[in-house]
């Protein structure tokens, strides 16, 4: 049985979702979190720092010309470009949580503090 929009979203409104650097520079978006915004893979994501901030931001791509493009891999994994883990001081380990916002149809990294 297939879930609703509705039910997906209720279901990563009231969870706490974490995901983790590895050496590749990779994060893992969870299941539910990818089909409440409908990130699937081979979809064109965006890519950046929130200003101001250590946070990463994913969002579907828009056609900016400024931020960085990534494709979505089979798995679910989306490549943090290395401009973004310099920039930020991220290293493989880190771990972040996920806030979805899927009113604007953005995920937001929030890194963990160890």
């Amino acid at each position: 049985m297939r879930r609703t929009e509705d039910e997906t979203m209720k279901k990563t409104e009231g969870n706490s979702f974490y995901c983790k650097l590895n050496s590749r520079q990779d994060i893992t978006l969870p299941h539910t979190v990818r089909r409440t915004l409908l990130i699937e893979p081979g979809v064109l994501i965006t890519v950046g720092l929130v200003p101001g901030t250590t946070s990463i931001f994913i969002k579907k791509d828009i056609g900016s010309l400024v931020d960085n493009k990534m494709v979505v891999s089979e798995n679910g994994s989306i490549r943090i470009p290395s401009e973004i883990t310099k920039r930020a001081g991220f290293c493989k380990g880190d771990r972040f949580r996920i806030h979805v916002k899927e009113k604007d149809g953005l995920i937001l990294l929030h890194k963990l503090e160890m």
